[in-house]
């Protein structure tokens, strides 16, 4: 998704959010790594595959292509 994306996400669900969310949510989007992209390949255990999705994703890393 694109920023655009996310800003229109984030208005969507402004009313559904008290203040202080809406809040955290944008400082959460402004922190996220758009520029770094992630690349898995020859899986050979899907935990752990799993367990790096799951750093990444704390770390804000958006973009993680899979290649079969």
């Amino acid at each position: 998704m694109t920023t655009a994306d996310w800003k229109r996400v984030g208005k969507a669900l402004t009313p559904f959010m008290k203040e202080n969310r809406v809040a955290k949510l944008g400082e959460v989007l402004k922190r996220r790594r758009g520029g770094i992209h992630l690349v898995l390949e020859n899986i050979a255990d899907p935990h752990n595959a799993a367990a790096v999705l799951r750093t990444s994703e704390g770390l804000g890393v958006q973009h993680v292509p899979y290649l079969y």
